[in-house]
């Protein structure tokens, strides 16, 4: 992995935002957002190349200066007051601060807004046995520290997620796979309830299974209707043709 560093202003810096990446053009958005800033005293560190991504928060985390470090993901869009807003929270709640964020996912919590003290980060670190899922182990631990985790209303970061088929089937393949890792390793966790991990799950897959067959259902009862639609379509295409 390879720890690329913009600075903002002049060391000492108060502030390091981490931002892992692929490869550093995948992060030109939230790093061209980054640099315009209202806060004016920070570095931008980010993480390139393959591997876990508990890696790249842990690798970014000992390359910091800051006393203060953000945490950011290479597809979101920052408003120009987020490390502002983000230092704040921090102050405010002991340390640790998660921002909102705008996604299509039902997480509660993740790394797209979150910002922490680097004396917290220096004794609760990202556990890099996790391929996903890091960052839902990292909070319950912080959270058996007492931290108290909790979205503020502001900043709202912008989470463009990869809308990549075969990515996303990835993804939920290995997410359900690290979900029993966390049940079996906690053992009052919330995460210990097995409804958490499979009935929600098979309900969005009753869900899914229920509109695939409505829309089926909907194709045989509107079926006369969509005959004469082609047909119009094909008479008027064949019009145009002959024109």
């Amino acid at each position: 992995m390879r720890v690329y560093k913009i600075e903002v202003g002049t060391p000492p810096f108060e502030v390091s935002v981490i931002v892992p990446a692929k490869k550093l053009r995948d992060a030109r958005n939230v790093i061209f957002d980054l640099k315009n800033q209202q806060f004016k005293n920070y570095e931008i560190i980010c993480v390139t190349g393959k591997g876990r991504i508990a890696k790249a928060w842990n690798l970014g985390i000992e390359h910091s200066r800051g006393k203060i470090v953000l945490f950011t993901e290479s597809d979101c869009r920052l408003p120009n007051d987020w490390i502002k807003e983000m230092v704040k929270i921090v102050r405010k709640n002991r340390g640790v601060a998660f921002g909102s964020e705008v996604i299509a996912t039902s997480r509660m919590l993740s790394m797209a807004s979150f910002g922490a003290y680097k004396s917290i980060l220096k004794q609760i670190k990202f556990d890099e046995e996790f391929i996903i899922g890091e960052d839902t182990d990292f909070f319950e631990r912080l959270k058996r520290r007492g931290y108290k985790l909790e979205r503020s209303l502001n900043p709202v970061v912008f989470h463009f997620k990869s809308q990549d088929p075969i990515k996303r089937l990835k993804w939920s393949f290995l997410g359900g796979i690290m979900r029993v890792k966390h049940w079996s390793k906690y053992e009052t966790s919330q995460l210990n309830n097995l409804k958490t991990i499979f009935v929600y799950r098979l309900y969005h897959i009753l869900e899914e299974t229920l509109a695939i067959l409505g829309s089926i259902l909907g194709f045989l009862f509107f079926l006369p209707q969509i005959i004469r639609k082609f047909v119009k379509i094909a008479i008027k295409t064949s019009l145009r043709n002959n024109t």
